[in-house]
Formats: structure tokens, C-alpha cells, sequence
């Protein structure tokens, strides 16, 4: 189970969601990938934490690196 986070437009309490109904609501944006072959994933979460979204650096191989809610 997740729990979102209040505030946003159509949840001011927050609420919690199963790992399906997560799945089902985040969406990838894009993907940049870098010269020394690393990569960035960017994924929009529906507001489900605010305005935040989901991050991750991974290097070519798939191991990742890094992650990070932002926004």
C-alpha cells in the first residue's frame, strides 16, 4: 500500500492506494540519455505527492544510480 500526499487538486487528505492503482497512474515523460551513457528517466505521478515527480538516473547497463522525487 502507498500513501499519497495531501494537498493536491482532487485529494486535500491523501489517501492510500495499492501498488496497482500506483501503477496504473504513473506515466513516463521522457527518457535523455548522456554521452558517457547514463541515463535519466522522468515520470509524471498523476499528483499523487503534490506537483512532485519521480526521477531516477540509471547508467547503461540498468543498475540505477540515483532517484529522487522533485519538482
Amino acid at each position: 500500500m502507498i500513501e499519497t500526499w495531501g494537498g493536491c487538486e482532487n485529494d486535500s487528505e491523501g489517501e492510500i492506494i495499492s501498488k496497482e492503482e500506483f501503477m496504473r497512474r504513473i506515466e513516463m515523460n521522457f527518457i535523455q540519455f548522456y554521452r558517457d551513457g547514463s541515463l535519466f528517466f522522468d515520470y509524471s505521478l498523476d499528483n499523487m505527492f503534490t506537483d512532485h515527480g519521480l526521477g531516477i538516473y540509471a547508467d547503461i547497463s540498468g543498475t540505477i544510480e540515483s532517484c529522487a522525487l522533485w519538482g
